[in-house]
């Protein structure tokens, strides 16, 4: 039905600007005649206003041809959000509902609903539904986790963008065509054509952005920058990021440390001369070229070419510089660096492997092609031609020169000498050492509440981690008039406080984890934690969780995103940004000052953010900063210490159980209780459950244990072991091969699943036993494979049910219970499956 009415509704047109019955189409605008409708339609899109003077007529082309569903086109949306103040002042939880954009999804969806009410601009009526296909209705945006299918990814809620991208499907907008053989004029004219034509569809879309909001700041702002054609259907804009970045904008005050014996007035006076120490500076500018340039236009001026009022760039004191030097050096801990790979570590070379194939991957490079033993034959059969007939040209020379007697014997001589050098000189020649590097990712569980450390997820990369503005507000910067702050939030405001905007570049971002990493980044500036806690959360190794406590939400936003990748393959640049390469994108002027002048509103919304409840009128304290540092900050800070403490003490034992002097007993009296504490007295059902745990330790039948159960244990394994499991429906031999110790390495095991199961008896735990894990009950789905360990050790199955109906009387007995030996756990969390 849909393909008949558009088929109506083109004779329709046909016959509105058909001429008088003729094969060729005449425009009755113009009167000019065209071989067939679809030049008449091409030369419409060009000046439908002109030909097309009647407005129902120019209505009906838009509606029925322009807008058309084939017609419609894949578009990507520059554009930046700002939440509500209700959200952004406020830090709410995520289920809270207020008035106005509340995130990333929200703005979206405003963005998207705007074009399509633009698209119908002077239609007698919309569309109807059933033409709209759930492709004209789909997003992906650089910040979204719709494309990943999780949560963990997921955008930070109630948190805005300065820009942002996304695709969907529009319909095109009426661009006049650039011939190639156009001159340059001709050429210039019709780009400056289309860019008024572009820069009209913004100003419609940002109006009925601002009709949408109610063109109030306080229910938040949505501002669409530029549109671009993408030609490539495969582009997604959620997928294809080559880098994320995002920023929180601190208040200075999180920085100063006032002295421990100063008085009140002495911290604000204190206070104020360091906020005077930190040089202002904009995003992007460069200080070093900034004062080039003041140089040479203070040249100019001497010189009266110029007669402007230059002002000097600031130079931060030595102080200054000093304490910025060392909170680089600080923030480089966090990012992820290029290491060497030792080239006979397995694990490594893995990782390796892996890291080259995605690169590969993501660049669209095909796998470097190895030679074929026919390739290899040919070459080596070319080569002795090549050295036969060199020896038959040598030949031919010589024969033209006889030989004198006692020459053959003095060139058989020289050859000797000549093998007897070369052997010399290759047994002095060291070999050359292979080095391979690759770029060393993190594990950053412990900087979100959702991922545990041998998840992939986990593994992320953090590019750069650098300060990338420090701004100040003056009574100018105000906000809107509509909603002035209370005047004691104004004197916070207006107070020449600076505020730092801090930048983490990466992959991808984990919900939480920038936040996390900048509140963990202050409490080591503060002093709060000692520096070595980095160690700590990054450690794959060490099983312990120490969660980071996060920063407010309103202080965070999206700063961009880039597509190199993908901008060669399209032909447009993906970021505002000054480039030549290319003309389509967002490079224009236009597009970047209308960002950066955007960039101020979110620098001024989040400081009024952190202004809302004012400044302490005796120490000059921002009141906000006080209440997160003194009820958040702190009280973490007190346990991580313990939990800093318990790391290094489980370095040491590391270091010492590595050292071979050191015996493993002495070790163990350090950090276990004596025997002499343990109570020997054992209740009769723990006894009973033992004996069975014994005899199943002594009878050789521990089960394997699978990939993605050994993903979450701990166990240090043995190269080369062997093992052998009996059932009652099979006995095989199941053989570990060199084993990796990586986590990520036995991440990749597990995803592939190709791997054998780890055999039970390949574990140094486990010496003179079994090691592993293996389940026993019944599992509560009917589909669901029976544990085998039940008709391995029926009794233990029996005691162990017993032991825990005795221990929890009152409570339903569980489905399945795990069986460990020797067996130390990450934590995770189960699927749920067994009901245990």
């Amino acid at each position: 039905h849909r393909k008949a009415d558009t088929q109506k509704n083109r004779k329709r047109q046909t016959k509105m600007t058909k001429g008088d019955g003729s094969k060729s189409q005449i425009c009755k605008g113009c009167n000019k005649e065209f071989p067939s409708k679809n030049a008449l339609f091409r030369h419409l899109r060009e000046s439908a206003e002109t030909c097309l003077s009647n407005p129902e007529d120019y209505a009906r082309f838009i509606q029925y041809v322009v807008n058309s569903e084939q017609n419609m086109e894949k578009i990507a949306v520059l554009y930046g959000y700002i939440p509500s103040r209700d959200y952004l002042q406020r830090d709410v939880d995520e289920k809270t509902e207020w008035s106005g954009v509340s995130g990333g999804e929200d703005a979206a969806s405003m963005v998207v609903e705007a074009i399509r009410s633009v698209a119908w601009k002077g239609a007698t009526s919309p569309p109807p539904s059933s033409s709209v296909s759930s492709k004209d209705t789909k997003i992906n945006r650089s910040y979204g986790h719709k494309s990943k299918g999780t949560d963990i990814v997921a955008q930070d809620a109630h948190t805005g963008a300065i820009t942002e991208v996304l695709t969907c499907r529009a319909p095109p907008l009426l661009l006049s065509n650039i011939e190639k053989d156009a001159d340059k004029s001709q050429r210039d004219e019709l780009r400056a054509k289309n860019k008024k034509v572009e820069q009209t569809w913004v100003d419609e879309v940002n109006a009925q952005l601002q009709l949408d909001t109610k063109g109030e700041g306080g229910r938040g702002v949505v501002k669409v920058f530029g549109r671009v054609t993408i030609s490539n259907k495969r582009f997604n804009a959620e997928l294809d990021v080559t880098h994320r970045r995002v920023e929180y904008l601190i208040p200075a005050d999180f920085l100063f440390l006032p002295s421990s014996s100063a008085s009140n007035e002495q911290i604000k006076l204190e206070r104020q001369k360091f906020f005077d120490s930190l040089v202002s500076f904009q995003p992007g500018s460069n200080p070093f070229l900034d004062r080039i340039a003041y140089e040479q236009l203070k040249n100019n001026e001497e010189n009266g070419n110029i007669d402007i009022a230059l002002v000097a760039p600031t130079k931060p004191s030595p102080e200054a510089l000093t304490y910025l030097y060392k909170i680089k050096k600080l923030m480089k801990k966090f990012t992820t660096q290029i290491v060497e790979v030792d080239a006979t570590d397995e694990s490594a070379m893995m990782e390796k492997r892996f890291h080259d194939e995605k690169r590969k991957k993501q660049r669209g490079k095909p796998p470097r092609k190895r030679k074929t033993e026919d390739e290899k034959m040919k070459k080596d059969d070319s080569k002795e031609q090549d050295g036969t007939n060199n020896e038959k040209g040598n030949d031919r020379m010589e024969t033209k020169r006889p030989r004198k007697e006692g020459d053959e014997e003095s060139l058989r001589q020289r050859k000797d000498d000549n093998n007897i050098t070369n052997n010399a000189l290759k047994k002095k020649e060291k070999p050359k050492k292979i080095k391979t590097h690759v770029l060393k990712r993190k594990r950053f569980h412990n900087f979100t509440s959702t991922v545990m450390a041998h998840e992939f997820l986990a593994y992320r990369r953090l590019d750069r981690f650098f300060h990338r503005a420090t701004v100040r507000f003056d009574e100018n910067d105000a906000a809107d008039k509509e909603e002035e702050l209370p005047e004691e939030s104004n004197n916070a405001f207006h107070s020449e406080r600076p505020f730092l905007a801090l930048t983490l570049t990466g992959d991808l971002f984990l919900n939480g984890q920038a936040r996390r990493v900048i509140a963990l980044f202050l409490a080591i500036c503060r002093g709060c934690i000692d520096e070595d806690i980095l160690d700590c959360v990054f450690d794959e190794e060490y099983t312990n969780l120490v969660p980071i406590v996060p920063l407010p939400s309103f202080g965070m936003y999206a700063e961009g995103s880039t597509y190199m990748s993908w901008e060669g393959k399209i032909k447009a640049i993906l970021s505002p940004r000054k480039a030549d390469l290319y003309d389509r994108g967002f490079n224009d002027e236009d597009t970047i000052r209308s960002v950066e002048h955007f960039q101020h509103d979110v620098f001024r919304e989040v400081a009024s953010a952190w202004c809302r409840e004012g400044e302490d009128n005796v120490t000059g304290r921002l009141v906000s900063e006080q209440k997160w540092t003194e009820e958040v900050l702190q009280p973490w800070a007190v346990k991580a210490k313990e939990q800093l403490q318990d790391y290094r003490k489980w370095k040491e034992a590391k270091r010492l159980v590595s050292d071979s002097n050191t015996e493993t007993e002495m070790v163990a009296e350090t950090l276990a209780p004596s025997l002499e504490s343990v109570d020997t007295s054992v209740p009769h059902l723990f006894q009973k459950v033992l004996k069975y745990l014994r005899e199943a330790d002594s009878s050789g039948l521990w089960p394997t244990t699978t990939p993605k159960r050994q993903l979450v244990m701990v166990s240090t394994k043995e190269e080369d072991a062997t093992g052998t499991q009996n059932d009652n429906n099979c006995s095989d031999t199941i053989v570990s091969p060199k084993i990796n110790t990586s986590l990520s390495a036995a991440h990749m095991r597990a995803k592939s699943n190709k791997e054998i199961r780890s055999s039970a008896y390949a574990f140094v735990e486990g010496q003179g036993g079994a090691s592993g894990s293996f389940s026993i009950g019944a599992m509560p789905k009917k589909q669901s494979e029976q544990p085998k360990g039940n008709t391995l050790f029926p009794e233990l199955m029996k005691a162990a049910f017993e032991l825990e109906i005795a221990l929890c009387p009152e409570r339903e007995p569980s489905s399945t219970i795990a069986v460990n030996r020797n067996a130390q756990f990450r934590p995770h969390t189960d699927s749920g499956a067994g009901a245990g």
